[in-house]
């Protein structure tokens, strides 16, 4: 636990520009870790666990657009992200939409909506790069009419 909140302590204070080298400096940002911490500790660790499956699988989800359209981008093989990204969006909305940390809602409406939302993001991407080339081709048209 010790290097839990340690880093949430280095965290912080590099994020909020806070020196620490004095020990009352770190206990400033220590002690309301701790009673967070504590709070945490008294809930129910059912509860807690499912919003961070979801807030990790959607983590992962996040990465792999990323991931897929740095791959298309740079013009490498993006369909290795782009097939995983796909399918984890869907499941992620679908547990979200469904789920009693979200909307509660049936399956028979949850899994349109999920499979819609991965083709939504998924013709993003696919379309997003013609979109930039059009942008690019039209400005470089543009420079050599001047």
């Amino acid at each position: 636990m010790n290097a839990y909140f340690r880093a949430a302590r280095l965290i912080l204070s590099d994020f909020l520009k806070f020196d620490q080298k004095a020990i009352t400096k770190r206990l400033i940002i220590a002690l309301p870790l701790f009673a967070a911490g504590f709070v945490i500790s008294q809930m129910d660790f059912n509860v807690i666990w499912r919003y961070f499956g979801w807030a990790n699988q959607m983590t992962a989800v996040i990465m792999l657009w990323a991931a897929a359209s740095w791959l298309k981008r740079h013009g490498k093989f993006h369909w290795v992200c782009t097939i995983p990204a796909t399918f984890m969006t869907g499941v992620v909305n679908a547990y979200l939409l469904s789920a009693e940390i979200g909307f509660g809602l049936p399956l028979s409406v949850v899994g349109p909506i999920g499979i819609a939302s991965s083709l939504v993001v998924l013709g993003w991407l696919l379309l997003r790069r013609r979109r930039e080339e059009d942008e690019v081709g039209a400005a470089g048209l543009a420079t050599d009419q001047a």
